[in-house]
């Protein structure tokens, strides 16, 4: 017996009995959980809020500004590593309501990271600058080492400077 075979025997059961107890969930049953998900996301959001503001009021900007940037990577490595698909199928099949909630999770999300990073400023600030560097790093690198690298390294292998789609390339048959 393999692992995965152990796995998928565990959870098939679990899997059919889901299924079935999704399918019994009527839309009042489903319009009621999305509105308890969005009310739930709104205490959380106020309570995160008040945290806030009884422990990081003073210095607060500073911190605001360091968790945008910190969202913003984060942002790009979502959007680097979540297939597309994923985006898609959130944004056509989610009703209103579960986006507005996704919308003050957002917002609590950075609530939270702006109390991390009030909690330990100097680290949060070094992480902040690497991740400044090396987001300067990559676009030095793309936007002038790398097309140098490419035109350099055909000269010196003798490739072609400008490629032709509807050139051969080598690719001749053996009857021509």
């Amino acid at each position: 017996m393999t692992v995965a075979a152990a796995v998928e025997l565990t959870l098939t059961p679990l899997r059919r009995r889901w299924r079935r107890s999704v399918k019994r969930i009527d839309d009042k049953t489903t319009r009621r959980i999305q509105w308890g998900y969005l009310l739930l996301s709104l205490t959380l959001l106020w309570w995160m809020l008040g945290y806030t503001e009884t422990h990081h009021a003073k210095d607060w900007v500073g911190q605001a500004t360091l968790s945008i940037l910190y969202f913003a990577a984060f942002a790009l490595l979502a959007a680097l590593l979540v297939p597309k698909n994923v985006w898609t199928s959130f944004s056509c099949h989610t009703s209103g309501l579960v986006k507005l909630g996704v919308v003050v999770n957002y917002l609590t999300l950075l609530l939270l990271t702006q109390n991390f990073i009030g909690a330990w400023w100097t680290r949060s600030s070094i992480l902040a600058g690497l991740f400044v560097v090396s987001w300067a790093g990559s676009w030095v690198l793309c936007r002038f080492f790398w097309p140098a690298y490419l035109g350099a390294a055909n000269i010196i292998v003798g490739g072609p400077q400008n490629i032709n789609p509807s050139d051969p390339q080598g690719r001749a048959g053996i009857y021509d």
